[in-house]
């Protein structure tokens, strides 16, 4: 299908430095939102939601880089990956928003 065919046709974007220093730099940015949303719960500030702001995040800042470093095709299909990875765990703790699939 269309994942298949991304995946190969961006195969050599995947392996770029610059793609992976993109992806790095979203890790850094969704490490610092989930320690800031797990000590908004644990001071009773927020509740479990505020972890769907981080995937949020996450989803939008993978796709920027991944649409600049490679291509439009190959973010929708970083896109659905992360959308079918992470979906069972944002529906479960509330998340209202719809992830690609």
């Amino acid at each position: 299908g269309a994942g298949r065919d991304a995946l190969l046709s961006e195969a050599s974007c995947f392996s770029r430095d610059d793609f992976e220093w993109g992806i790095y730099q979203c890790s850094k940015a969704m490490k610092l939102e989930t320690d800031i949303a797990a000590l908004q719960i644990q001071t009773g500030i927020a509740d479990s939601t505020s972890f769907c702001l981080v995937f949020d995040s996450l989803l939008k800042c993978i796709q920027l880089n991944v649409q600049r470093t490679c291509s439009p095709k190959a973010a929708d299909f970083t896109s659905s990956v992360y959308g079918h990875t992470i979906k069972a765990l944002a529906k479960h703790i509330g998340c209202a928003f719809n992830f690609r699939q």
